[in-house]
C-alpha cells in the first residue's frame, strides 16, 4: 500500500483545490458563462454544457473504478501469497526457522552406560525399530 499514498495525496490536494476555487467567488463563474453565452450563442454553450458534464461523469467514474480495480489487484495478490504460504512446506528462514538438529527419539547414553553395554556385548538399540526385551536377558551387575 506505499505505492498507492502518492496517488491519494494528489487526488485529496486535487479535490481541496476545486472546493477551494468554486467556493471563492461564485460570482466570477456566473459573470464568464454569462460573457460566453452572449459571444456563442445559448445553445452552443448548453451543448458544450452537456459533453463537459459527460466527460467530467466518465471521468470520475474511471477514477472510481481504478481505485478499486488497485484495491482488488492488491487483495488478490495479498490472498494469493498467503495461501502459497499457507500450502506450501518449504522451508522459511525468520526468528523461529527450525535451525536445531532434529533429536533422536532415543535419549543419548553416558560413558558409563556405553562401557557396559560395551562389556556385556549388546548391541545399541536402532532408531525407530523397537526390541523386544527379557528380563532374562539383563545382566545384573553389581559394584
Amino acid at each position: 500500500m506505499k505505492s498507492l499514498m502518492p496517488f491519494l495525496v494528489v487526488f485529496a490536494v486535487l479535490i481541496l483545490a476545486a472546493w477551494s476555487y468554486a467556493s471563492y467567488d461564485p460570482i466570477t463563474s456566473a459573470v464568464v458563462e454569462a460573457r460566453v453565452e452572449i459571444s456563442a450563442g445559448p445553445v452552443i454553450v448548453d451543448v458544450l454544457d452537456q459533453a463537459l458534464a459527460w466527460i467530467l461523469k466518465f471521468l470520475g467514474v474511471a477514477a472510481i473504478a481504478g481505485f478499486f480495480g488497485f484495491v482488488w489487484n492488491e487483495l488478490r495478490k495479498r490472498n494469493a501469497m498467503w495461501w502459497q504460504e499457507n500450502t506450501s512446506r518449504r522451508w522459511r528462514g525468520g526468528p523461529n526457522a527450525q535451525f536445531q538438529q532434529q533429536r533422536s527419539a532415543l535419549p543419548k547414553l553416558k560413558l558409563e552406560e556405553l562401557m557396559l553395554l560395551a562389556l556385556s556385548g549388546k548391541r545399541l538399540p536402532q532408531v525407530g525399530v523397537q526390541e523386544e526385551r527379557n528380563p532374562q536377558d539383563e545382566i545384573k551387575l553389581d559394584f
